[in-house]
């Protein structure tokens, strides 16, 4: 309701997918799913070992759950959003343990299908690993896709490591099907999408709200913008913005009363107790306004998919800048990939694209210090800055802005009586190190 309130699907935000723990009854005090460590005995499937909504947070599912998320998929595509499901790769342990028929034809099992010796298929203890040379694997994963389909889902993360043959074959289900369904995967080797068929794949562990996280998804990115592209879309991952946390779901063994101390915020990925601390503290998420918005300016230019990971309802109003400008936004959209000018790590890094009619430029601060950053060109160009929405005049050679740490801006040049010199930096890494120039020509 808040994204249909704010226009955001007309903006281009039209999935909404739920995400891990919807089969799951296992409640924590605050209502939130038992992540990460399911009772497989409280995790609702069907008689065909395919994971079903929990009637307990989904009563539109209906009392046994069979109804699935058709309701709720239908009142999505009404307001113009459609539906999306995370899907834990592999089989559900009590499917296996029960040895549930699968629905198609072969008459195998969830048992036959399980990898021997039986093996846990992640951090969700709710599934054993599928034996991927096994012919009922194809058609366990076309009967979820089948599931899927009569439910009105249109997105799919498949995540926790799916094998490459896991892949292949959801995605023939999709194809086979004639299912109109976008396939992401989290976990698996970044050659899933080509041949293989995902159409997006996540190329870094999972970010948070801390400047860290941000800064190293620069190289990372970088070496992926020439494989990026329709149909095999490189995912830096969702974007920590506006309130986030809040499953709360170690609070059961905090003292009564606990809320979350500057330690907990500070806890990074190193440790994984700590970075349970990263979903458990319900905060507004931590970047500072410019760090926020250099985030929404890499994830734009690289065109990356755009997730949003927070709760609209509970977030500052001053999120929607970040998300409804639909300037930045249509950067996402460019038909070529980004190239990068200039990289610095921690220090600065200048980003390029462009269109028919116009270049396009993203300039990041990535010092602790405020600096100014240049691009220059030939003759004199229009520039204008998406970011404020508005042109900053006429330049002749060159454009300058002072940027604050960890800011960014992205500015419009166009209307030139020359063209603008592009000079590549080569993004392959050598001894953690790129080539660099202090300004763009």
């Amino acid at each position: 309701q808040a994204a249909v309130a704010h226009g955001l699907p007309e903006l281009g935000w039209k999935y909404m997918v739920i995400d891990e723990g919807w089969f799951s009854a296992s409640n924590n005090t605050d209502g939130s799913p038992g992540y990460p460590n399911y009772d497989p005995a409280d995790v609702s499937i069907d008689n065909h070992g395919r994971f079903l909504p929990t009637p307990s947070r989904y009563p539109s599912a209906g009392g046994d759950g069979s109804k699935g998320f058709t309701s709720l998929c239908a009142r999505l595509a009404s307001q113009g959003i459609l539906c999306g499901l995370h899907l834990v790769e592999g089989v559900p342990i009590v499917a296996v343990n029960n040895k549930a028929v699968i629905d198609g034809p072969g008459g195998y099992t969830a048992y036959d299908i399980a990898a021997q010796p039986l093996k846990g298929s992640g951090v969700p203890a709710c599934s054993y690993r599928i034996n991927t040379t096994h012919q009922g694997m194809s058609v366990y994963y076309k009967s979820i896709v089948k599931q899927f389909q009569s439910w009105g889902v249109r997105f799919v993360k498949l995540d926790f490591g799916p094998d490459a043959m896991e892949v292949k074959a959801f995605k023939q289900a999709i194809s086979d099907l004639g299912a109109n369904i976008v396939l992401s995967v989290n976990g698996a080797p970044n050659t899933m999408c080509d041949p293989l068929g995902a159409d997006m794949y996540r190329i870094s562990s999972d970010m948070w709200d801390v400047w860290a996280d941000v800064d190293d998804q620069f190289p990372i990115i970088m070496e992926r913008l020439n494989v990026s592209k329709p149909g095999c879309w490189a995912d830096a991952d969702m974007l920590c913005l506006g309130r986030i946390g809040g499953l709360q779901n170690l609070r059961a063994t905090f003292p009564p009363n606990y809320k979350c101390t500057v330690l907990d915020l500070n806890c990074h990925r190193n440790n994984e107790s700590n970075f349970r601390f990263q979903e458990c503290c319900p905060r507004q998420s931590r970047y500072t306004d410019n760090e926020a918005q250099t985030v929404m300016s890499l994830w734009s230019i690289a065109r990356s998919p755009l997730f949003f990971g927070g709760y609209l309802p509970e977030s500052h109003p001053s999120i929607y800048r970040l998300i409804s400008n639909a300037e930045i936004l249509a950067l996402n959209s460019l038909p070529s990939s980004a190239s990068v000018l200039t990289h610095q790590p921690k220090n600065r890094s200048i980003w390029h694209n462009k269109d028919a009619n116009s270049q396009y430029f993203a300039l990041f601060n990535l010092a602790s210090t405020s600096q100014t950053l240049s691009v220059s060109f030939s003759g004199t160009c229009e520039v204008r800055d998406l970011w404020a929405k508005k042109s900053v005049g006429t330049f002749q050679g060159k454009y300058s802005i002072l940027l604050e740490p960890h800011a960014s801006a992205v500015v419009k040049i166009g209307n030139c009586s020359n063209l603008i010199k592009e000079e590549v930096v080569s993004t392959t890494r050598v001894s953690g190190v790129y080539s660099v120039g202090d300004e763009v020509t």
